[in-house]
């Protein structure tokens, strides 16, 4: 599994990256986005790439300085994925003919994943839970259709590689009656939500659908806790070891089980990821669908200005804020008027925060080359 790198193993990588930047100046210029950043009314962002499908969702940690946590593992991506079974044969959405393709529905983001008789969409909605003045989480919607003239059995899995109760000293995973500290399944009309609690934020998902009244759609037939590798060896249904150890690397699965779908049927089935809020009521979003889409930005492989990065005086001997997303909007615009490569340039403004770090003339704090960290993976994919 991809953990965390320690400290100094991830200065050596930044420092390596800052020799090897030269190398890249020849990247071909993107003119179409990579990836799209969704900011909500300020609790949490949602980030899809449109590329490969992956998402990811980050909760407000300190609103003075506009600065979030990744809700579960965003440095890679590709550990949290969605499956289709059709048949029995199980493709990841994103991969082979199931290629992703991005547009606006109503105001609200939808992936789009077709073959030739399967057409996949997952859609995210902005949801808030009862004790939450703004939006807090996204209702995420898959819908499959039976576009062949054949009935076929379809099911879906989604794993989520959570990473905040991997903390020292935290527990894994909790209920709303239980702690869950080894591996655990859960079936669908057994429980409400599963907590993963972090020291700074934490991320809320369903169990069952709280909007089964107003929403057809079905809740998962169950829910796996177990060890990521165990789940993401395991191409669809892992073998249950109750009580076995997560090894320091727990996960979480939606199983929504194979049903028949005869030509021209669908499915649809229901994911919720919020903030903690022991109050589980939710409510979809009461945004105007246009204003939805007019806060979104995209974030093309583009490039960003040194103001994105900003410190005081007194900031030079602290830990530095960094804000990547900012950094990039910069580039873009920056891009746009010079006409010039904006991955090269985001990754420049970057290496320049770094040499400025080796150099002793900042501070970085682990968070802030964390975030670094992604940044570059995500623009050198």
């Amino acid at each position: 599994m991809f953990r965390r790198l320690k400290r100094c193993s991830r200065i050596s990588i930044l420092f390596f990256f800052i020799l090897t930047l030269s190398a890249l100046s020849g990247c071909k210029s993107i003119q179409t986005p990579d990836d799209t950043v969704f900011p909500n009314d300020g609790l949490i962002r949602l980030e899809i790439n449109e590329k490969t499908g992956g998402f990811s969702i980050y909760g407000l940690i300190e609103s003075q300085r506009n600065r979030y946590e990744p809700l579960f593992n965003a440095g890679e991506q590709s550990a949290s994925y969605a499956s289709i079974n059709i048949n029995g044969k199980v493709q990841r959405l994103g991969s082979g003919s199931f290629k992703p393709s991005l547009e606006w529905q109503d105001g609200k983001p939808v992936l789009q994943f077709g073959s030739s008789d399967i057409t996949v969409t997952q859609t995210f909605t902005p949801v808030r839970t009862a004790g939450s003045i703004s939006d807090n989480g996204v209702m995420i919607t898959y819908n499959i259709y039976n576009n062949g003239s054949q009935s076929v059995l379809a099911g879906l899995r989604v794993l989520l590689d959570t990473t905040l109760g991997e903390q020292s000293g935290m527990v894994h995973f909790i209920t709303e009656n239980q702690t869950v500290a080894n591996e655990t399944k859960i079936e669908g009309n057994a429980g409400r939500y599963w907590i993963s609690r972090g020291r700074n934020v934490s991320l809320m998902g369903s169990i069952a659908n709280p909007l089964s009244e107003e929403i057809n759609a079905a809740a998962p037939d169950y829910v796996h806790f177990a060890n990521w590798k165990r789940l993401n060896d395991s191409s669809w249904a892992l073998d249950y070891s109750g009580g076995r150890t997560f090894n320091s690397d727990s996960a979480v699965c939606y199983f929504f089980l194979p049903v028949l779908l005869e030509s021209g049927a669908s499915i649809t089935f229901v994911i919720f990821l919020t903030t903690e809020d022991s109050n589980w009521d939710i409510s979809v979003s009461d945004r105007q669908t246009a204003g939805y889409e007019e806060n979104a930005y995209l974030i093309l492989n583009e490039e960003p200005s040194r103001a994105a990065v900003t410190a005081s005086p007194a900031q030079e001997s602290a830990a530095l804020n960094i804000d990547i997303a900012a950094i990039e909007k910069e580039a873009l615009a920056a891009a746009v008027l010079n006409n010039e490569n904006a991955e090269i340039q985001t990754l420049k403004m970057l290496q320049d925060i770094l040499v400025r770090f080796i150099n002793g003339e900042i501070n970085l704090g682990e968070q802030d080359l964390l975030e670094i960290e992604r940044a570059i993976e995500r623009l050198r994919d």
